[in-house]
């Protein structure tokens, strides 16, 4: 929230039981709503949600980027010489 509060959701961030399904309704009414807040804000800013994950999203413009297949010390090594 504006205040740094974690907000109550229906599971835990990266809980794949059933529950974290978009559409899952069995949590409360305002876990519902932080979900779907979360989701239209994400939704607005480009990236698409995932039915069966509500913490889960992708960037509707993914297939524009290349798959890189590198170890993380050398993904580090050239972000660092990037932004160093």
């Amino acid at each position: 929230d504006l205040d740094g509060r974690e907000l109550d959701m229906p599971t835990e961030f990266d809980h794949f039981g059933p529950e974290a399904s978009i559409n899952y309704n069995g949590c409360t009414k305002k876990q519902k709503e932080n979900r779907e807040l979360l989701g239209k804000i994400m939704e607005k800013h480009g990236f698409r949600r995932i039915e069966s994950e509500w913490w889960h999203f992708d960037d509707v413009d993914y297939l524009d980027y290349p798959l890189l297949d590198i170890d993380f010390t050398e993904l580090n090594e050239i972000t660092m010489k990037k932004y160093l």
